[in-house]
């Protein structure tokens, strides 16, 4: 497999976008219309009227108050059919609210399907027009604004063989990364707004976000590549002052205290009398450290050892084998994590 570093951005949207259905020979279904149509501004691309595939298209609220009169004019007559309308839909992402006095002749044969599911019936009569599908009284606008709601419920980005390196959600979104069934996930927990997320990876393939609603299927998104936006880790050289203290790690033998001038264990690193062994390194971080040089991992989840091992900041060591990242070794305190690299938790 060949593997290289992706940089890419996904841009998600959480509002979803709504059409509408509607019987042409009512003035009550025209007024519903309005409302919504003036309650989404931007959420309503265009309209249906049952019976006929043509799709009028909304960009504004005037274009709806300017022609509906014409509109509905022209579709009068029509025999009340839903079904060839929801064959075009069948990959519409959104939700579809169908405001109507009678129930769609054809629509039953829609039953069990997803597009039914994220179906909103508005009703403009009292009587009820089937016990199977989701409608409301065309009289209660707040209950309707609600029912044509859809707010996400999970988005995670996956991907063969794929490693996240380092992400930034704008706005600030709290991030997961999970490691199941030897692949890596990243998680993000919905915001309920716009969101754009900036990720550095590893792997052979642009990753895929998958975006999860309350009604309908798993929207799937590709990223577009960008320019890298994350800086490259850098690694610091070691002061001098605490250098013979990562040699002894890296031996395993007792230092010379720089505080007390007594001999400590290699995994002391808080002096009897108070004082921080490693002082001037980032506390409570994983670092990567050679002979010379270290790495505080304040930021990003995982650093490419090589082509074929990373560490992650949670100190997990993975091995690309048999087409798979297998872990390999979890680090708890202090171990060598390749060859030529140890890896500490500086904690105390």
């Amino acid at each position: 497999m060949h593997k290289k570093i992706i940089n890419c951005l996904f841009k998600i949207p959480f509002s979803t976008p709504l059409v509408l259905i509607l019987e042409p020979w009512e003035e009550t279904t025209h007024e519903v219309a309005r409302k919504l149509i003036e309650s989404f501004p931007g959420r309503i691309k265009g309209l249906y009227f049952l019976g006929n595939l043509k799709f009028y298209n909304i960009r504004v609220p005037r274009d709806f108050s300017e022609n509906s009169p014409c509109w509905f004019s022209e579709n009068k007559g029509r025999v009340p059919l839903i079904g060839p309308i929801f064959e075009l839909l069948k990959d519409f992402p959104g939700i579809i609210a169908v405001v109507t006095s009678r129930f769609p002749v054809d629509a039953e044969d829609w039953f069990g399907t997803n597009i039914l599911k994220r179906t909103v019936f508005v009703r403009t009569v009292d009587k009820q027009l089937h016990p199977d599908i989701v409608e409301l009284p065309a009289n209660s606008l707040s209950e309707i604004k609600t029912a044509l709601e859809n707010p996400v419920l999970e988005i995670i980005v996956k991907g063969k063989n794929f490693v996240p390196l380092q992400f930034k959600t704008e706005p600030m979104a709290e991030v997961e990364v999970f490691y199941e069934k030897n692949e890596f996930i990243l998680k993000i927990i919905p915001p309920q707004r716009e969101l754009e997320l900036h990720l550095s990876a590893f792997g052979n393939q642009m990753p895929l976000l998958y975006l999860k609603r309350a009604k309908g299927n798993t929207e799937i998104i590709k990223g577009q590549e960008e320019k890298p936006y994350f800086n490259e880790f850098i690694w610091q050289k070691i002061p001098e002052d605490i250098k013979p203290i990562f040699l002894s790690m890296i031996s395993k033998e007792p230092y010379k205290c720089p505080h007390c001038n007594e001999l400590h264990s290699y995994d002391c690193l808080l002096c009897p009398e108070g004082q921080l062994i490693l002082k001037g390194i980032q506390l409570d971080t994983f670092i990567l450290f050679t002979e010379d040089t270290y790495l505080p991992f304040s930021e990003g989840y995982a650093y490419l050892l090589n082509d074929n091992e990373i560490v992650t900041k949670d100190g997990m060591v993975f091995r690309w084998e048999d087409e798979k990242w297998k872990l390999i070794k979890k680090i708890k305190f202090f171990d060598e994590v390749s060859n030529g690299v140890w890896g500490l938790f500086h904690r105390i």
